[in-house]
């Protein structure tokens, strides 16, 4: 009785172990498939009209990877109407890529957490005799430190699902009625989430929850306009990581971006937060993951507190 106990326990062990084995073959599979599709990827100036004076629009273009995505669509010849709410840094930022890559520029100050339904609407009907190929959402907010949900303010709560959920929607739905009316050449959304959207995050719930809503929003979408619109959900790992060994380089961060666009719906190019994100989901079971963020979350709490 006892050797057949023993037997069945290392059957099991080795049962799990090769499907462990197959598990981590079709993920290795995978990103062999992936790479290869990066080859063939759509050149980001595939969305410029014939008289080359097609303009790219990007949220949060005063810092960040707004700045990143501003400046790699100046150096594919794009011009750039760059929005912001604050305007010394936005105009300062202009005038320097203006300088660099000799194209026109266009500035919008806009503070989202200020206005309503209708200044997504405003920004588009300012700017309706140009032609937008390129749209950019790089808004996105969070607490700065992990909390609990009885410690966000009614205010947190608010900014976060306002310009999150609501200021993405809003710009997207803006964007592609835009989109229908350009003819002959297709266009290009990106809207940015987070790897958060993925999987539970403890600590972080309503900025996680807020980002799912965005990757599922733009992967839907992606199939209701595929003929005419390229949509591209951005799912960063923590760029301003606390360990500064995940820390990425950002320019080379968004030209991998440009480098999934027209074959992938979601991207997540940064190699070594891709590495993280596959070791997790294969060798710890979605309970297990989520509790490991929980503690590394409960660790920077508690560093921030120190």
């Amino acid at each position: 009785m006892i050797s057949q106990f023993i037997n069945f326990g290392v059957n099991l062990w080795f049962f799990g172990e090769t499907i462990l084995k197959m598990n981590i073959l079709c993920k290795i599979v995978v990103i062999i498939y992936e790479l290869y599709k990066t080859q063939r990827s759509v050149n980001i100036t595939s969305y410029k009209n014939e008289n080359n004076n097609t303009y790219a629009l990007v949220t949060g273009a005063s810092g960040g990877f707004g700045k990143c995505f501003s400046e790699e669509l100046a150096k594919a010849g794009y011009n750039l109407i760059l929005v912001a709410r604050n305007k010394n840094k936005l105009e300062t930022f202009s005038s320097f890529l203006k300088v660099k890559y000799n194209i026109q520029i266009r500035c919008v100050i806009m503070d989202f957490l200020k206005n309503e339904r209708a200044a997504c609407e405003n920004i588009f009907d300012q700017l309706k005799n140009l032609d937008i190929g390129v749209v950019v959402n790089n808004l996105g907010i969070s607490t700065k430190n992990p909390m609990y949900l009885h410690e966000l303010s009614d205010l947190d709560i608010d900014s976060i699902l306002h310009i999150n959920v609501f200021t993405t929607t809003m710009m997207t739905c803006t964007a592609v009625k835009m989109f229908k009316n350009r003819k002959h050449t297709k266009s290009l959304l990106i809207n940015v989430s987070s790897s958060c959207g993925f999987i539970p995050t403890p600590l972080q719930s309503v900025y996680g929850a807020s980002k799912s809503y965005v990757s599922n929003f733009t992967k839907a979408l992606s199939y209701e306009y595929k003929d005419t619109i390229d949509f591209l959900n951005v799912a960063p790992g923590d760029i301003n990581s606390f360990y500064k060994n995940l820390n990425a380089d950002k320019h080379k961060y968004i030209s991998n971006i440009f480098n999934s666009v027209g074959i992938r719906i979601t991207t997540n190019p940064y190699w070594w937060h891709s590495v993280i994100d596959c070791l997790g989901t294969t060798f710890f079971t979605k309970n297990a993951y989520t509790n490991i963020l929980f503690n590394l979350a409960l660790r920077i709490r508690k560093s921030k507190v120190d």
